[in-house]
């Protein structure tokens, strides 16, 4: 027998959902195939396999009927190009568990007559994205006309998800197959981020801390920019701080000083690391975090303080939010595609901080779990001189035992679960 050359061997080994054909076959039946239309060619491949033997029964004559059915739908869809336009917007974030409802309208002109089909023109993974409906049929007379197209999106999980392309098509009589596309709205991406509720500020943690020259660095000032005096030039000052009568009247340049400036500005360090491979209770867990630290950014921001998120993963992401530094939805949507690292629990983030740490008043850890490597983190922390409050989200004992302090509060994912619940 003859074996198989090398480029016989790598088509083997190649997934079947790679091969351009597959691809086709695939769009053919989401695109251009009915719900009716699909039950039909499957009907139609049932009833040729079990009319193989002509002699013994006689489905072949059921066979032809649906065999027919296809073949009339495909002389008689429109081949001529219509005119639609489809007014309707996708949205690209989103909150896991509460359902967006996108509306928008669809226009046709002459020659359009007949059924139109509004459809998404790519299969859900409908544990994480629920669609409703996928697709619809709407009838026009031939005549100039509108209609309403209400879609509801529902995100089921957190995470980045493709959405669309959302497309018009025009149907045969039997409603089996749809032509080519007459308006089309294009793909797009999906940021579910975790969802959020109220969250109680404590008392006391404003983390206030000195920032010099903090206008330049956000766009609205913090406690103040109130005159405090007027001083000599001296090198490097700003000519906008001029002040130009006590300039004119002593004849030297001289400079408004102002009162320093203080910025409450927290930061929230997210826990990333689970062990592999992590289990259940160990995702519900991780999602619940993420809850956390979304709920905390919202509440912080509400507040109108700065906000740097630290999550420590394979990489450091890092995103600041408030007081022109940024929106809230940049934290969501780190928040939304952070996946479980198996990397050591908060690598980095002490580094990361040192440098900006007398900037920082508050440092909130969000944590999995507590043990030697967690708690040494949080030493250090403390020791550069910032006050430290840790949350652990965990249902069940953690590798230190925990002693619920001022500084640190246990937080099961089941109490997070209800706080969602309660918010909705």
């Amino acid at each position: 027998m003859k074996r198989a050359g090398p480029r016989g061997r790598a088509l083997l080994r190649t997934p079947i959902h790679e091969f351009p054909v597959y691809h086709q076959l695939v769009r053919t039946w989401e695109e251009r195939l009915t719900p009716m239309g699909r039950r039909v060619l499957v009907t139609l491949s049932v009833l040729f396999a079990l009319s193989l033997d002509t002699r013994r029964n006689q489905n072949f004559l059921l066979l032809a009927v649906a065999f027919g059915m296809l073949v009339a739908a495909f002389v008689l869809v429109p081949r001529r190009r219509a005119e639609a336009r489809l007014a309707l917007v996708l949205p690209t974030r989103a909150t896991a568990g509460e359902p967006l409802v996108v509306r928008g309208r669809v226009r046709v002109t002459e020659p359009a007559a007949g059924l139109l089909r509004v459809a998404f023109g790519q299969r859900f993974d409908r544990r994480r994205l629920d669609v409703e409906p996928r697709e619809l049929s709407l009838a026009f007379d031939g005549e100039e006309r509108e209609a309403t197209v209400q879609v509801l999106v529902r995100p089921l999980r957190r995470g980045r998800h493709a959405l669309g392309p959302l497309t018009v098509r025009e149907l045969d009589p039997l409603g089996l197959l749809a032509g080519r596309a007459l308006a089309e709205v294009p793909a797009t991406t999906v940021l579910v981020g975790p969802p959020v509720f109220e969250w109680a500020l404590h008392d006391g943690n404003s983390g206030r801390r000195l920032s010099p020259g903090g206008i330049p660095f956000a766009t609205h000032t913090s406690d103040a920019m109130e005159l405090v005096g007027t001083r000599e030039w001296r090198a490097g000052d700003r000519l906008r701080n001029v002040h130009y009568r006590s300039f004119a009247r002593r004849g030297v340049p001289v400079v408004k000083e102002f009162q320093e400036e203080y910025f409450p500005r927290i930061a929230i360090v997210v826990d990333t690391s689970l062990p592999a491979p992590a289990g259940p209770a160990e995702r519900e867990a991780f999602e619940a975090a993420l809850s956390v630290g979304a709920s905390v950014a919202a509440a912080l921001a509400r507040a109108d303080h700065v906000v740097e998120l630290l999550a420590a993963g394979p990489e450091l992401y890092r995103v600041s939010a408030g007081r022109g530094l940024g929106q809230l939805d940049d934290v969501l949507d780190v928040l939304a595609c952070i996946e479980p690292s198996d990397e050591p629990a908060l690598a980095g983030v002490a580094p990361a901080v040192e440098a900006e740490i007398a900037q920082i008043g508050t440092v909130i850890v969000v944590l999995l779990d507590l043990d030697e490597v967690r708690l040494a983190c949080l030493d250090r922390l403390r020791v550069l001189g910032t006050e430290v409050h840790a949350i652990v989200v965990r249902e069940g004992p953690t590798a230190v035992p925990l002693v619920e302090s001022e500084g640190l509060e246990r937080l099961p994912p089941s109490a997070v679960k209800r706080a969602i619940e309660g918010a909705r």
